[in-house]
């Protein structure tokens, strides 16, 4: 009930308003990542791979900074909660560049001694589901909220990007050795360019993340001592 005795349905206030739908398509998206991450660590113990292991704790990692996110945009706008935001920003910078870091490694060692074996075809349409939904919101995301100059949005698109290129990535990984057609100095090319193209995304990302705080925090500085 509003202040002029007209009763709201939150239901609709969800559905009108724009920053509540995506924090809430990002919420909802916690579980499927989690369960994403948990079937890639399985499959990664099962067959001994460093890549799965990596790429489920990859997606896990970035599950946990979704729910952070979240958490972080329920409490009050404040002082207080400006500096709790950016502190959540950098360290998310922060951890994507080590991840970036430890993803270069992985790439490396999955393409020159991780043997990649075929999977069944239910698995790499699994796979290419997964990575097509994620590349196409990531896409949504950016054309839609470009404009918004909102941190906490901003923070959730990259993320979501980082999540598309590794599953794009992964899914290139898993198709090259399950479908016949390119040999196995081919696929170690394309493997290596893409998992190159990929790894500094992530670092772009993350640093991207960093520099951004770093200049917000400037013009606050320069602005407090007119």
């Amino acid at each position: 009930m509003s202040g002029t005795g007209i009763c709201i349905n939150p239901y609709k206030s969800v559905f009108y308003d724009k920053n509540r739908r995506i924090f809430l398509i990002a919420a909802s998206s916690l579980c499927f990542n989690g369960i994403y991450a948990a079937i890639n660590i399985f499959l990664g113990l099962s067959e001994k791979s460093y890549w799965f292991i990596t790429v489920g704790a990859y997606y896990l990692i970035l599950a946990v900074m979704r729910f952070g996110i979240i958490l972080s945009e329920k409490r009050n706008h404040s002082e207080e909660n400006d500096s709790r935001l950016s502190f959540i920003r950098v360290f998310t910078g922060s951890l994507l560049i080590i991840m970036g870091i430890i993803l270069c490694g992985v790439v490396y060692i999955s393409i020159f001694y991780d043997v990649t074996k075929s999977h069944h075809e239910i698995f790499v349409i699994t796979m290419a589901t997964y990575a097509f939904t994620k590349i196409t919101l990531a896409i949504i995301n950016f054309i839609k909220r470009r404009h918004i100059s909102s941190p906490v949005l901003s923070l959730i698109r990259n993320i979501g990007l980082a999540d598309a290129a590794v599953s794009v990535f992964s899914l290139q990984r898993a198709m090259l050795v399950s479908f016949p057609g390119m040999k196995e100095n081919e696929i170690m090319i394309m493997n290596a360019c893409t998992g190159t193209a990929v790894w500094i995304l992530v670092m772009l990302i993350g640093t991207g993340i960093i520099y951004t705080v770093k200049k917000e925090n400037e013009v606050k500085i320069w602005q407090l001592q007119k």
